[in-house]
């Protein structure tokens, strides 16, 4: 089954990116992603007009509907960042009302769902606005950004807040199965630097049968693919019981069992007996970053 590359949350001047739609999707098909999601703020950009556009330029890069349902709340003492994306949605559905964060998140989720599409929670950590129990807590969730590319994401945690990795293990821990993203959340295309929100930090690899979006958005549903900031996976299964991996240049491939690190293989090819836990995933990492597989449950 082929890999396809893609990145499930990027901004244009539709909302606060600072580039038009074709301008984006131009810069993804030029290094070599196969699929894009456009995910304004409480827009949805129709893709049809640009994708056939695209086709006519003799471009690769398919284009899935999506938007990012934004809402600023203003709870009791301070203002919280509650973003869900939504991904292969019809409508636009906009921001939330709601007497807390959970209320407004499952509306939001709901809302993404009940309209045939796969939600996520964005960026959680981002103003301290999203617990980990708030997240566990919610129904018909698919995906957890596990890496945001905005450098005010806080991926590595905050005083009050876990790293990402911790919190999608919490999650995990609870029984729920959410499957971990990294994305861009790119903004700027104008200028690069560490403190702008550039393009090409972070993406998935989807085991799809076709690049088509119902396959796409299906295999994403189902957890079939792997989350990464550079390493490239050459294969990715369950083998005779145990988790097997192979990259593409040597690596140091973790094995995280219920959120515990169990096992460390140096090399280019590691496996581990999926066993007893609850769940097992692995962490490669490499020069180039790191790359999460999805957790592999009984």
């Amino acid at each position: 089954m082929p890999w396809f590359k893609g990145n499930l949350h990027t901004h244009t001047n539709l909302s606060d990116g600072d580039s038009p739609p074709g301008e984006v999707a131009r810069w993804y098909d030029d290094h070599g992603y196969d699929f894009l999601i456009i995910s304004d703020h409480n827009v949805r950009f129709p893709p049809e007009v640009l994708q056939a556009e695209l086709r006519a330029e003799g471009r690769h890069l398919l284009l899935i509907p999506g938007e990012e349902l934004t809402t600023w709340w203003s709870g009791p003492e301070r203002t919280y960042a509650l973003h869900v994306n939504g991904y292969g949605t019809s409508v636009t559905h906009g921001e939330a009302d709601g007497g807390s964060v959970s209320a407004i998140l499952q509306r939001m989720v709901d809302r993404v769902v009940t309209d045939g599409g796969l939600a996520s929670v964005n960026h959680p950590n981002f103003w301290e606005s999203i617990t980990w129990q708030e997240i566990a807590a919610l129904e018909e969730l698919t995906f957890l950004e596990l890496y945001n590319g905005h450098h005010l994401a806080a991926n590595e945690g905050t005083p009050s807040q876990p790293p990402m990795e911790q919190v999608w293990d919490l999650v995990l821990g609870q029984g729920r199965r959410v499957w971990g993203l990294a994305v861009d959340d790119a903004h700027d295309f104008q200028s690069f630097g560490a403190d702008r929100a550039n393009p090409g930090r972070g993406w998935v690899e989807v085991a799809a049968d076709a690049q088509d979006a119902e396959s796409i958005l299906a295999a994403l549903g189902r957890g079939l693919f792997y989350a990464s900031t550079g390493p490239s996976l050459l294969g990715l299964s369950i083998e005779g019981g145990a988790l097997l991996v192979v990259a593409d240049r040597p690596s140091q491939v973790e094995f995280i069992g219920d959120g515990q690190l169990v096992e460390v293989v140096s090399g280019e090819e590691a496996r581990f007996p999926r066993g007893r836990w609850a769940y097992l995933r692995a962490r490669v990492v490499n020069e180039l970053g790191v790359a999460w597989s999805q957790p592999q449950k009984e």
